[in-house]
């Protein structure tokens, strides 16, 4: 038996998830899995922006090259809470497409922060019902987004 058949597993993809909300803000825990991989932080943000990044990412992929990036949370140290920084592309002719999230914790150890940064296969459908799942996220103050990893 391995030691690792209790380690819980976390779902391949990328999940944001409402932890705290209050009038002003949300306090929001990221999750980014390759299957093999993965990173976890919270950050807070607020409705507005979860709608600014779903506006970002409608439609994606629309081209060739099409290349859309969001960023929520706080990056500067000096700020409460950590970050993700989402940068989806497409990656050939076929339509395939990635996000690689950037994920930042503010939790220091041993006066490191630490940071994972996870490449996540995707599929334009998977990519549609995150959007439609970050808006209503941001409207319903609880829930979660998931983009499954792609097959």
């Amino acid at each position: 038996m391995s030691d690792h058949e209790d380690t819980p597993r976390i779902a391949p993809g990328l999940t944001l998830e409402l932890v705290y909300s209050d009038a002003d803000l949300l306090e929001i825990v990221v999750t980014a899995s390759s299957g093999a991989f993965s990173g976890a932080a919270s950050f807070y943000s607020s409705s507005a922006d979860l709608d600014d990044a779903a506006d970002a990412l409608s439609g994606f992929p629309a081209r060739a090259g099409d290349t859309r990036e969001v960023r929520l949370g706080a990056p500067d140290r000096g700020w409460a809470g950590g970050s993700v920084a989402l940068r989806f592309s497409r990656t050939d002719s076929a339509g395939h497409a990635i996000v690689v999230a950037d994920v930042e914790s503010r939790d220091e150890h041993g006066g490191t922060y630490q940071k994972a940064t996870v490449a996540i296969p995707v599929e334009a459908a998977g990519v549609d019902r995150f959007v439609a799942e970050l808006r209503a996220l941001a409207q319903a103050r609880g829930g979660r987004a998931f983009l499954r990893k792609a097959d």
